[in-house]
């Protein structure tokens, strides 16, 4: 009778239903009203999933809408156990499905309850699954945390990625703040709160506990508040671990995986056992009674069965007279594979042995066998038949099938990676590899098995492919190459190649991990984009030599020269169309390392035989031919010879127009055959154009010269009439205010002398000595009584004498001036720190003409008489321009005033 409890003693028997067709919100909504962990999802009354808090929170970082139903999110099939089922057989049975709730039914199917692993924590006399003493032996060290500026659907993004329950909030000295539970993202998924920071939505307090505490307290107290994890705390407060309900009885699944260890390593033991007393006939007796386990058939050398123990009639079928069948036939008839078994009674007759595994497929599930099979004899007689052994293994295999399911988890991550993946062996043979890898190679994945790199791919690649496993098993480093690579179809490609050494437990390298990713179209782009460059180039530097050719030969040779001067292009030369009876293509230009080609080269543009290749076409219809295979293009038969032995395979003839007939061709060679794509014909179509062009504009060149040369003295005439027109206007200025008369034209020459001082070019410094000399033309709206007042004026007058420099702006702006002589004007009295008028503008904003004018003003202002006071000196203004250096003025200008008047002597004019 067994001591554990049955799972209907455990059992939560309140079953929440809902259909296929109910929305996610509807879902988590229901869950976190009811509080309960799964819903099983029903349709016609049959269990068809199961809803839980972990898919649910997969639909939450898959960014689900919720609005949809939850049949796209449930998980199928359930899994079942009966009502009557022990306890640890069902909590086996969650470890080995990799699941946490189980449905339980009755006799019927019916489902009466649901199980789940908070169910085996709670069930009395939980204490005597645990095995720690303290919190500190149960409890799990690696810790999900984020902080609490972190929002919720970066904590459901966590959870998902890391496989955990729970996200525990922490502060910057990694002390608890919160904790946020898989049932709480179903609470925040239904609430849309999935930008919510983790400080607004956790749960908290936290409850912690001591890693020093006995375990029993921390059961007890998870069973009183009915909480599923404890976080551990230590004395400064700060996260160490956490425990939840799945420490408490982790245990289980160690027992699980030894119970199966133990299991397969006895009957291993027995089955060597057997084999070695099976030689022993006087013994066979005593076998047979003891392998109750175990079917044994004996049969002669012709197959005819002569014993079977009971085992075997239990599973050959007793309704079978045994005795005297036909092995083969029996064994087919049982259920198993009928070519396995000719295969393995080939094996058996030729070898006088064979072992393996092999499948019986039954009504009921698949059963599997450990078989062996070997000659049969009395002592050292010859032998006179067969003896055959069948052990069960089934359990084995579901054992090797529950370690394998991390595997599982990890083999469906690698199979949705968007690279191919692959593992190799000391032996550098295969041991799995994913899909893509697989359809790479045209092969199952689990084909691939033993094989290596030779049985794919062509043996210089296998072999770099070898060289690269051993350099990193060898030398244990991470290895990353850009390689090709040859798949079933023969398509050569290339890939990007990362290789890792694999280590075993002890840290030994047992094989190489492979990660590749096709990169054949990120080449193809650079190579393309490889030769778009070097017709670019081509181009750039044909078209600048154009310009500066002296003769129509000078432009055609240049043309050849720069096309081929980066050794990309091997040959570029010229054809001109010949008015004779043979209609002769000349070379007129030729240049490039395979400039041999044309000697004795014969081309025609007539419609004959050395016509019909690619320039006399060209010649003739005047359109671009594009040769990207010269050995597999019939119409250059007459020159294919000539072009292999100069190793040429591919060219672009273009057209040269004049006047739009064509009278030539520029012919241009690759060494590598596609060698001209959409983008290299444009480019060069644009540069026999330019070259025709070029012939074409050379006979107008100098009557261009001439003309460009009248444009400019042309020019030269109307600026020598504006400069005198500016003049004349600064001369009437000066006229009607006599006391500043001469100011315009010194503040102008002063202003001009710091514009070359401070290193203005001489287009610069002459547009500053003409808005100089009008510098204040806006004054002409200012009364002229204002302006020659022989005393200070008031703030009213000094408002209308301050609009001259916008007035002068408005004056001037219209005139088109190759130098922005309104904007100076307009900012001459505009200070650095913005207390300037008229607009306060500050620093940068002022033009340096201006700055320059504000500072030559003030000086020829200050030491020049005025209306209402005498002249105050040079070193007055001097002083008074220094004392605004930095602050209103600019520094650098005010440095070259000083200098100019203190070291270089500079003297207005008079």
């Amino acid at each position: 009778m067994s001591r554990h409890p049955r799972i209907a003693q455990i059992m939560s028997r309140d079953i929440v239903a809902v259909a296929p067709n109910q929305t996610l919100a509807e879902a988590a909504e229901t869950m976190t009203r009811l509080g309960v962990s799964a819903l099983l999802v029903t349709e016609a009354g049959e269990p068809v999933g199961i809803v839980t808090e972990r898919d649910i929170l997969r639909a939450m970082g898959a960014d689900t809408d919720l609005c949809e139903p939850v049949a796209g999110v449930m998980s199928r099939p359930v899994a079942t156990v009966p009502a009557d089922a022990d306890s640890r057989e069902a909590y086996h049975q969650l470890v080995r499905r990799g699941i946490r709730h189980l449905l339980v039914v009755d006799g019927r199917q019916a489902p009466v309850g649901m199980v789940s692993e908070s169910d085996f924590r709670k069930d009395r006399g939980l204490e005597d699954f645990i095995r720690p003493r303290d919190v500190a032996g149960a409890m799990a060290k690696r810790v999900t945390r984020l902080g609490e500026s972190a929002t919720v659907a970066e904590a459901a993004a966590l959870m998902e990625k890391e496989g955990c329950g729970y996200v525990v909030v922490v502060d910057d000295g990694d002390r608890p703040l919160g904790i946020v539970t898989e049932r709480d993202m179903v609470r925040l998924y239904h609430g849309k709160a999935g930008r919510r920071l983790l400080a607004q939505a956790m749960s908290k307090p936290v409850a912690v506990i001591d890693p020093d505490a006995p375990l029993q307290e921390a059961v007890e107290r998870m069973r009183q508040r009915r909480l599923r994890r404890l976080v551990v705390t230590d004395a400064a407060g700060v996260v160490a671990g956490v425990l939840t309900e799945h420490d408490l009885v982790r245990h289980l699944e160690h027992e699980y995986v030894d119970l199966l260890r133990d299991t397969v390593q006895a009957q291993a033991r027995e089955l060597r056992e057997f084999h070695r007393m099976l030689g022993r006939r006087e013994k066979l007796d005593e076998i047979l009674a003891a392998a109750s386990d175990l079917a044994l058939v004996a049969s002669r050398r012709n197959g005819r069965i002569i014993y079977a123990n009971e085992h075997a009639q239990e599973l050959l079928g007793k309704a079978t007279a045994l005795p005297g069948a036909f092995l083969p036939e029996t064994l087919a008839a049982a259920g198993f594979e009928a070519d396995w078994v000719r295969e393995a009674w080939c094996v058996l007759r030729e070898r006088g042995k064979w072992s393996g595994e092999a499948g019986l497929a039954s009504l009921a599930d698949q059963r599997y066998f450990d078989i062996h099979a070997s000659l049969l004899s009395t002592g050292g007689a010859k032998p006179f038949g067969y003896v055959l052994t069948l052990r069960d293994i089934t359990s084995q295999r579901l054992a090797v099938s529950a370690l394998q399911a991390s595997e599982t988890r990890y083999r469906t991550l690698v199979e949705h990676l968007p690279m191919r993946v692959f593992v190799k062996d000391r032996r550098f043979a295969y041991v799995s590899c994913n899909s893509k890898y697989a359809g790479d190679v045209a092969i199952a994945p689990a084909d691939i098995v033993g094989k290596t790199d030779f049985e794919f791919f062509p043996a210089e690649l296998a072999e770099r492919y070898q060289n690269d496993d051993r350099r990193v098993m060898t030398e244990g480093l991470t290895l990353t190459v850009e390689e090709p690579f040859v798949d079933r179809q023969g398509r050569r490609l290339w890939i990007h190649t990362s290789k890792v050494p694999l280590r075993d437990d002890a840290g030994a390298i047992q094989g190489v991990v492979g990660i590749f990713a096709d990169i054949t179209e990120r080449k193809r782009a650079e190579e393309e984009l490889r030769r778009v460059n070097w017709a670019l180039r081509a181009l750039s530097r044909s078209n600048s030599a154009l310009i500066h050719a002296e003769s129509e030969e000078n432009q055609f040779q240049t043309c050849c020269e720069t096309v081929t001067s980066d050794g990309f292009y091997p040959l570029a030369w010229i054809g001109w169309a010949l008015d004779d009876a043979e209609k002769t293509v000349q070379v007129r230009a030729a240049a490039g390392p395979a400039r041999d080609y044309l000697q004795g080269l014969r081309v025609s543009w007539g419609d004959n035989a050395l016509g019909r290749g690619p320039t006399g076409t060209v010649i003739r219809s005047g359109v671009t031919y594009v040769n990207n295979d010269l050995a597999g293009n019939p119409a250059f038969a007459p020159w294919r010879e000539k072009a292999r032995r100069a190793g040429l395979a591919a060219s672009i003839v273009l057209p040269i127009k004049i006047g739009g007939a064509t009278l030539g061709a520029l012919n241009i060679y690759a060494r590598e055959p596609d060698a001209f794509g959409a983008a290299e014909v444009a480019l060069m179509e644009e540069l026999a154009a330019d070259l025709g062009f070029g012939v074409q504009t050379r006979g107008v060149e100098e009557a261009f010269k001439a003309a460009q040369a009248q444009r400019e003295k042309q020019a030269e005439k109307l600026r020598d009439a504006l400069e005198s027109i500016i003049g004349a206007v600064g001369a009437t200025l000066e006229r009607r205010d006599p006391y500043t008369a001469g100011h315009e034209r010194r503040v102008s020459d002063l202003a001009a002398t710091l514009a070359g001082h401070l290193g203005l070019e001489s287009e610069r410094v002459h547009g500053l000595r003409l808005a100089g000399t009008v510098h204040d033309i806006g004054k002409v709206q200012v009364p002229a009584e204002i302006l020659s007042r022989p005393v200070r004026l008031n703030d009213m007058e000094m408002a209308l004498v301050r609009t001259h420099a916008e007035t002068g702006y408005e004056i001037l702006k219209d005139i088109d001036f190759p130098w922005p002589i309104a904007e100076i004007v307009r900012q001459h009295h505009e200070y650095l720190d913005g207390s300037g008028y008229p607009h306060g503008r500050k620093g940068d904003e002022i033009l340096l003409e201006a700055r320059i004018l504000t500072v030559a003003d003030i000086v020829e202002a200050m030491s020049s008489h005025r209306p209402y006071r005498p002249g105050l000196g040079l070193d007055a203004a001097l002083g008074q321009i220094q004392s605004m250096r930095g602050g209103q003025l600019d520094p650098c200008v005010v440095d070259a005033c000083v200098e100019l008047f203190r070291r270089r002597d500079y003297r207005f004019p008079e």
